[in-house]
């Protein structure tokens, strides 16, 4: 699991970003309408690019970062080449999506899309400028460290929220996918 500092509220009350991404592959159910799926359609994420969001990025040249005919799908848009922040959430994450299947057990969702990999340093700044652009979706599976926060901040509509509301409304046909953090494992019950 990843954990950076995001900020301090002025009550004190220190806010963390942390990774959440458990069995979202397996809950889909995306493998129906994919080809050969039981739909009939043939969704695969041809001539689609997803914008991902996370702790860090991704090992580029990965073996199931490549398309048949051996060009790579998967891109680094917010650091120099060689200064990547490699993460494993990120190749998780990215591997969730656009993973090719070389095995098979790993392909991904959208196997023949490709990935455009930002660390979260900048989240909203990188994607209000990808959105002008013409970015139509986004994954951010991350969100603040619940550990350590009171239980009224979820559901909150806090300065954030506001901020991401703004984007997405300037955006209309931008979709942004977030983590609800809801990992499965954890149990909130000391928050009540």
């Amino acid at each position: 699991m990843g954990s950076t500092l995001r900020k301090v509220l002025p009550d004190g009350t220190i806010l963390y970003y942390r990774t959440h991404n458990k069995n979202a592959a397996i809950s889909t159910r995306t493998n129906h309408i994919n080809s050969g799926g039981i739909t009939g359609f043939d969704v695969d994420g041809q001539n689609m690019t997803a914008y991902v969001w996370d702790a860090g990025h991704p090992l580029v040249n990965h073996q199931e970062h490549f398309d048949s005919q051996g060009n790579n799908r998967v891109f680094i848009k917010d650091a120099n080449p060689g200064n990547e922040y490699l993460h494993f959430h990120a190749a998780h994450v990215i591997g969730t999506i656009a993973a090719t299947g070389v095995n098979a057990n790993a392909k991904g969702m959208a196997f023949k899309s490709e990935v455009n990999s930002y660390d979260w340093d900048n989240d909203l700044a990188e994607a209000t400028a990808a959105a002008q652009e013409g970015m139509l979706i986004s994954n951010h599976s991350y969100g603040y460290d619940s550990s350590i926060l009171d239980s009224w901040y979820f559901g909150a509509y806090i300065e954030e929220s506001a901020e991401w509301d703004e984007l997405m409304h300037s955006a209309p046909y931008y979709l942004m996918v977030n983590s609800a953090g809801n990992d499965g494992i954890t149990n909130y019950s000391h928050f009540l």
